[in-house]
């Protein structure tokens, strides 16, 4: 019942934070757009970030077997392609400048940005690696469609929490990168 639920969505949060938390392609490409736009930018992207960890929550927690063989038989090629994203974020994150003006928000940059950031993250190696180890590791008993939104909402309310948080930290010291 209830109690059960609960259980599930602090799983779901628990889950939410491990995938999101390690500094991996997804987070520096969402501190370094932090550092050059404005917090509405951040919420886009954290939404964004959010939704699709939902929804490979979902895809997890339904086909862990189907994902899991997938993932031993492309292993070797994700992480060197996970590998090369991170280098590729690193070395233009410090040969570029920051600037100083936030570029202007539209309604329509905002979404775009939201989707876009849902597919990148769709499509990062690590953000499937983590998903599928974590999910595999976990013993998760969902028997219906409500168990299963509480585990999402979980994932999707904490991972929305921590990029917001991450992008309004690196909004607020902004100043001192440019130094």
């Amino acid at each position: 019942g209830a109690i059960m639920n609960f259980d599930l969505f602090m799983t779901g949060v628990k889950i939410g934070l491990s995938v999101a938390m390690p500094v991996g392609p997804i987070c520096l490409l969402c501190i370094r757009k932090s550092l050059s736009d404005t917090i509405a930018v951040g919420i886009a992207l954290a939404l964004g970030v959010a939704t699709a960890d939902m929804i490979y929550a979902i895809l997890g927690v339904v086909s862990i077997t189907t994902l899991q063989s997938w993932l031993n038989q492309y292993a070797y090629i994700l992480e060197l392609l996970g590998a090369a994203v991170i280098i590729y974020l690193g070395i233009s994150t410090l040969k570029n400048r920051i600037p100083n003006n936030a570029a202007s928000c539209t309604t329509e940059s905002l979404v775009q940005t939201y989707f876009s950031i849902i597919a990148i993250t769709l499509t990062s190696p690590m953000t499937i690696a983590l998903f599928a180890s974590i999910i595999a590791g976990t013993s998760i008993s969902v028997d219906n469609h409500v168990s299963l939104g509480f585990l999402a909402a979980g994932v999707f309310v904490s991972t929305a929490v921590w990029f917001i948080s991450l992008s309004a930290v690196v909004i607020y010291f902004k100043k001192w990168f440019n130094q």
